[in-house]
Order: structure tokens, then C-alpha cells, then sequence
């Protein structure tokens, strides 16, 4: 179908209000910064009024901080222009932060399809865990089940209570994993006892919003999250606390 070169200029014009880059329509590419060339390129897939906009990996060349902030105006205006849109990307917080639905592919082929929520507490496979997000991995054999998704595995570490995913059966290989900020730490050993081990820091990074803690548990290291107002140095002993509800037993990789 032609298109006059009147509807030409209103669907530029709209295109561009639409990223906010109206008046700059006589600019050239190379003038504009770059987060003004990424909604540029934008603006060219919408000029043509889609029903499924396709984003493959549209912010890998921006620098961090222009990064963040693509991504929330990318998300606004997904909002606004209500276009289904399909968004590739290798980065796991992009993933998180600008999807209802996130599918997981592995070789090509989907392994997990859920909301974002859902995919970082509930990952249904091993992969799926160390993919999306940072999370610790403990091997070890499934020896019990407690029934409602519950069990105990048994560890390097000793033995473990946790959650399970369906169709486990007693006996199997498993990995347990849990995330980083899911772990308790104590200077003092607590009243409670369950999945609490005693452990030795290795490392301790403050990064202003959280402390970023390594623990030696005998033959297992644990990389852990606490509040920025916790003070520890290396070699400081500890007790780790694994909450069973946070521990969530995989099958593991074969």
C-alpha cells in the first residue's frame, strides 16, 4: 500500500513525540546522544505502527548508567503504546525489570516461561537458578519427604531442611540453592537451629547499599548479602542461617 508523503511526515511526527524527540526531526543520527539514538531507532520500527515490536538487545552498547535509565523509559513507553513487544537480552536484571513473562532459553530451547517473580523464587532447573540472578549451590542427595514440598537433603554441610520441587523422589541427586540475600548471618549463635551452621568470613566488600560477604562452612563457600550496617572482617567466625523456606532443592544437572 503507498503512503502519501503527507501520512509520511504525520507518522514521523507522531513517532517522534512518541519518544519524546519532537523537534529534532532535522538532526542528523551522529548529532544525537546516545540514549537520543536509541529511541531514534525506536521511533523508525513505530513509524510503521506494529502490532509486535522485536528488541534484540537494544542497550548492550550504552554505559551503565544511561543502561538504567533506557530502561525505565523503555518500559514507560511500552506502557503507553500498549505494543506487544518481545525483548532479547542477556542481561538478567534487563529481564527482571522490564518483562511480564520471561522466557529462559537454553540451546534453543525454552526450559522455563513465567513471570519475573516466579522465575527468580521458583526456578525449575538448575540452569534457570544460575542464569537469572546470583544464587549458591549445594550438591547433595535427597534422604527424606516431609510432605507440602518439604525434605531434608543430605550435605557436605550436614543435613538440611528445604523445599522441594515435584516429582523428586528420596534418593536423588539434588542441588540446593538459595540466594545470596536469603542468608542470615549472626554473631552470636541464635535460639534457632534449623539449617544454622557455624562458618568463618572470608571476604567482606562494602558496596554502600549492602555488604557482600564470603563464608567458609568447612568444605563449602557461601557468597551472601547483608544490611550495610553489619561489620565483620575477614576471619571473623559466624553463624549462617539457610531458612528452610529459602532453600529450594533442584534435581541436579546431569
Amino acid at each position: 500500500e503507498k503512503i502519501s508523503n503527507d501520512e509520511i511526515r504525520k507518522r514521523v511526527r507522531e513517532a517522534l513525540d512518541q519518544v519524546e524527540m519532537g523537534g529534532l526531526e532535522d538532526r542528523m543520527a551522529t548529532q544525537l546522544s546516545g540514549g537520543q539514538q536509541q529511541r531514534l531507532a525506536l521511533a523508525r520500527a513505530l513509524v510503521r505502527r506494529p502490532k509486535v515490536l522485536l528488541l534484540d538487545e537494544p542497550l548492550s552498547n550504552l554505559d551503565a548508567k544511561l543502561r538504567e535509565r533506557m530502561r525505565m523509559e523503555l518500559r514507560e513507553l511500552q506502557r503507553k503504546l500498549r505494543i506487544t513487544t518481545l525483548y532479547v537480552t542477556h542481561d538478567q536484571l534487563e529481564a527482571l525489570s522490564m518483562s511480564n513473562t520471561i522466557a529462559v532459553m537454553s540451546a534453543g530451547v525454552i526450559v522455563q516461561y513465567g513471570g519475573p517473580r516466579e522465575i527468580y523464587d521458583q526456578p525449575k532447573t538448575q540452569f534457570v537458578a544460575q542464569f537469572i540472578g546470583s544464587t549458591n549451590q549445594i550438591s547433595g542427595e535427597l534422604t527424606a519427604q516431609a510432605g507440602e514440598g518439604q525434605g531434608k537433603v543430605r550435605t557436605p554441610i550436614g543435613e538440611l531442611s528445604c523445599s522441594l520441587l515435584n516429582g523428586l523422589s528420596t534418593g536423588a541427586d539434588v542441588v540446593i540453592v538459595i540466594r545470596p540475600e536469603s542468608i542470615v548471618l549472626h554473631r552470636e549463635k541464635p535460639a534457632e537451629t534449623t539449617n544454622v551452621i557455624e562458618g568463618k568470613v572470608a571476604a567482606a566488600m562494602f558496596l554502600g547499599e549492602y555488604v557482600d560477604c564470603s563464608v567458609e562452612l568447612d568444605k563449602v563457600t557461601l557468597q551472601t548479602h547483608q544490611s550495610h550496617t553489619l561489620q565483620v572482617r575477614r576471619g571473623d567466625p559466624v553463624w549462617v542461617e539457610l531458612p528452610p523456606g529459602e532453600c529450594l532443592a533442584l534435581p541436579a544437572d546431569r
